[in-house]
C-alpha cells in the first residue's frame, strides 16, 4: 500500500490495490482487488473482488470468502462462517447472516437474509428471508410489506375486515344456532 492513510492490512496481498483511505483488511487476500474504501473485510478472501473492476465502499464482511465476488456494491453487511454472500457482485444494502447464506444474490439489493444456507432461488431485491436452505420460516417483501406464506398461516387471531380474503367457502346457512356467540 503506497497511498491510503488510516488503512490496516494484515495478511498476504490484503487490500493490495487499495487507493482510498480508512479500510481494514485482515486475512489472506481479503479485499485483494478492492480499490475503494472504507471497507472492513475480515477473513480469507473476504471481499476479494474482481481484478481491475472492484470499487466497492462502505461494506463490512466477516468470514471465509464472505462477499468474495464483490465488484461495485455499497453498504452490505455480510457475516458468516463460510461463503456467505459469496456471489454478490453489485448488490447494495444487503444484510446477510449465516454460513452459505445469500449464495444466489449477485446484483440484488436491500435484502435481509438470515439462516444457515438461507437463500432465495434467484437474484432478488427488497426481500426478507429467514430460514434454512430454500425453506423460509419467515418471508416478506420489504418494498410492499406483504408477508409471503408458503402454504398456510396460523395465529391466535387475525384482524381486519376480511375484504381481501379469497378462496373462502360459501357461508353455512342451515345452522340452527349461531356458533359465533358465547
Amino acid at each position: 500500500l503506497d497511498g491510503p492513510t488510516g488503512t490496516i492490512a494484515i495478511g498476504t496481498q490484503v487490500m493490495r490495490d487499495a487507493a482510498n483511505n480508512y479500510g481494514v483488511g485482515i486475512g489472506t487476500y481479503a479485499g485483494r482487488f478492492q480499490r475503494n474504501n472504507p471497507n472492513t473485510l475480515i477473513g480469507y478472501q473476504a471481499g476479494y473482488g474482481v481484478s481491475g473492476q472492484s470499487d466497492a465502499r462502505y461494506n463490512a464482511f466477516f468470514g471465509y470468502k464472505s462477499g468474495n465476488s464483490l465488484r461495485d456494491g455499497y453498504y452490505n453487511t455480510i457475516i458468516g462462517a463460510v461463503d456467505t454472500g459469496l456471489n454478490i457482485n453489485n448488490g447494495y444494502g444487503n444484510i446477510i447472516l449465516g454460513a452459505y447464506a445469500g449464495k444466489h444474490i449477485t446484483d440484488g439489493g436491500y435484502n435481509i437474509i438470515i439462516g444457515y444456507s438461507a437463500s432465495l432461488g434467484y437474484d432478488a431485491s427488497n426481500q426478507l428471508f429467514i430460514g434454512s436452505g430454500s425453506v423460509a420460516t419467515i418471508s416478506a417483501s420489504l418494498s410492499t410489506g406483504d408477508v409471503i406464506f408458503a402454504s398456510t398461516a396460523s395465529a391466535a387471531y387475525f384482524s381486519g375486515d376480511g375484504s381481501n380474503l379469497t378462496n373462502l367457502q360459501r357461508p353455512i346457512t342451515t345452522v340452527g344456532t349461531n356458533p359465533f356467540t358465547a
